[in-house]
């Protein structure tokens, strides 16, 4: 197994791991606490166990991003040609034009004699 596929799968064990331990830290932190109403000084090693619980899954948390994923390196070919390709086409010339033919925004030299309800773009009135 190499980095990459190792950094997916640790990924992917976290994110099932940190909603489900945060679950049962809670069961337990319940459990902990009527034990301590009752009398029971076990209760406090509970809760103590819930806390652990709470840190470890939130440094998971913080920890959670895939620096592989991030610098754009993936374990399927498909991801990495598709990857490849919408990078290509952001250089080709005809699909810099359709976005410029998509562009709602409002000409700056004209936009001197607009009210202000003209030089409100699509996404703004919408």
């Amino acid at each position: 197994m190499n980095d990459i596929e190792r950094a997916e799968l640790i990924q992917s064990l976290k994110a099932y791991l940190i909603p489900t331990s945060l679950f049962v830290a809670c069961l337990i932190g319940a459990a902990g606490i009527f034990l301590v109403r009752e009398g029971y000084q076990v209760g406090w090693a509970f809760i103590g166990v819930t806390v652990i619980t709470i840190v470890a899954a939130m440094w998971a948390f913080v920890r959670f991003q895939n620096k592989h994923r991030y610098e754009g390196r993936f374990v399927d070919e498909d991801k990495v040609t598709m990857a490849n390709k919408v990078q290509s086409n952001t250089a080709d010339p005809a699909v810099a034009n359709v976005a410029d033919e998509t562009n709602f925004a409002p000409d700056p030299s004209s936009a001197e004699n607009m009210n202000h309800t003209e030089s409100l773009t699509a996404a703004e009135k919408a």
